[in-house]
């Protein structure tokens, strides 16, 4: 569901899914001193995959949403590690 809901997010505000830059590059360029995103435009799926998805487990309280949310995220990570992968060619 994270990877759809940000997809879907990401259409809707004109965002790319993928964008091929380090997050501390994209936090420089693009974060102001609050931390959020100066230009919508240039943020994408995986970065905010990089930026909130792949934290969630730690504000979650019972140990079986930990769990929970410590698999999908590790299905997050392979699943834009792989698009990364595809989008230069080494797939």
């Amino acid at each position: 569901m994270g990877i759809a809901r940000s997809f879907m997010l990401a259409g809707q505000h004109g965002e790319k899914i993928f964008r091929d830059i380090p997050l501390e590059e994209y936090l420089l360029q693009n974060a102001g001193p609050n931390g959020r995103i100066k230009d919508i435009s240039k943020h994408a799926s995986n970065l905010e995959f990089e930026l909130k998805f792949k934290n969630i487990a730690a504000k979650l309280f019972t140990a079986k949403a930990k769990i929970m949310a410590q698999k999908r995220i590790i299905f997050m990570r392979d699943f834009f590690a792989a698009l990364k992968d595809e989008i230069n060619g080494n797939r």
